[in-house]
């Protein structure tokens, strides 16, 4: 949170004609998890996916309030785990496989909005690989 004192020097602004400034709130969709190991490999990967989709839903706010490098982990980050579960196959790697792709896209866009040409290239050819269908990664 932001103080109304403090707002303009953190990118709030004035309403017309004065007054207090807007409150600017960012919000990194920080989850915590009750993680029980299970012999059910189908609950523990459906855990997983819940934690890449949070990392995808967290690199989104973190890209729109301009935290580039950290969207950029985030997205990352989802997209490895994103990558372990399609590896091991099963009913979720297609769904897992969808997602990495999706989180390799947005960090592609995170690359780009840095600078970085290079890794925004690098970031879709993993898209393309993660799922091949993706008419975004081509």
């Amino acid at each position: 949170w932001v103080s109304p004192t403090s707002a303009a020097a953190a990118g709030g602004s004035a309403p017309p004609g004065g007054g207090t400034p807007k409150r600017r709130y960012v919000d990194y969709f920080l989850t915590v998890l009750d993680v029980t190991p299970s012999a059910d490999l189908e609950s523990n990967t459906e855990l997983a996916l819940a934690v890449a989709r949070g990392r995808k839903r967290g690199g989104t706010a973190c890209l729109r309030e301009g935290l580039t490098s950290r969207a950029l982990h985030l997205y990352r980050g989802g997209a490895e785990v994103c990558a372990a579960i399609a590896s091991a196959g099963g009913p979720h790697a297609a769904a897992a496989g969808g997602l990495g792709a999706a989180c390799r896209n947005n960090a592609s866009l995170a690359c780009a909005r840095a600078g970085d040409y290079r890794g925004a290239a690098a970031e879709a050819v993993q898209a393309g690989a993660a799922d091949p269908g993706n008419a975004k990664a081509e």
